[in-house]
């Protein structure tokens, strides 16, 4: 079966890697120059989709799925 991260959109799986790299919300809105509410979307579409609780969860299954640069 395909790895679950496959649901999320391309963006947030930009946000995804972006946040498992150690990079804060505020920080990542910079980089995409997207609004910090935006970014927070993202990060709970992706926490909702991949079951996961908080940045140091989505940050393991980054590691786990080698997602990470």
């Amino acid at each position: 079966s395909n790895p679950t991260h496959e649901i999320l959109s391309n963006r947030e799986f930009q946000v995804l890697k972006l946040i498992a790299s150690g990079k804060n919300i505020s920080g990542i809105a910079l980089e995409l120059a997207l609004s910090v509410k935006t970014i927070s979307v993202y990060r709970s579409n992706i926490l909702q989709k991949l079951s996961l609780k908080n940045n140091a969860e989505i940050t393991n299954y980054a590691f786990r799925n080698n997602l990470t640069d």
